[in-house]
């Protein structure tokens, strides 16, 4: 998948959840922005229907849900799982 940018914001970090039955596969996203006015948002596209929703969002929100999602990452690597969590785009912690 590939992740646009928007020059009114910078994506800081990106993760997918791919669904994946055996019978029906789709994935769904979230992005995470930060504003050039300084504050954050999250990009959420149910990758089953299409639609996407934006909400604020606050950057130690986004730095305890990358956390989980790299610990799901570290789970479906050690299992044989199908679908799960993908990083797409890693938060780089300042």
């Amino acid at each position: 998948m590939k992740i646009q940018q928007n020059l009114d914001k910078i994506i800081i970090a990106a993760y997918e959840f791919e669904h994946n039955d055996g019978d029906q596969i789709w994935s769904d996203t979230t992005t995470y922005y930060q504003k050039k006015d300084g504050t954050y948002e999250k990009e959420y596209t149910d990758g089953y229907y299409g639609e996407t929703h934006t909400s604020p969002i606050t950057l130690d929100e986004i730095t305890s849900r990358m956390k989980e999602i790299e610990h799901e990452v570290k789970k479906k690597q050690e299992a044989i799982t199908r679908g799960g969590y993908s990083i797409t785009k890693m938060y780089e912690r300042k």
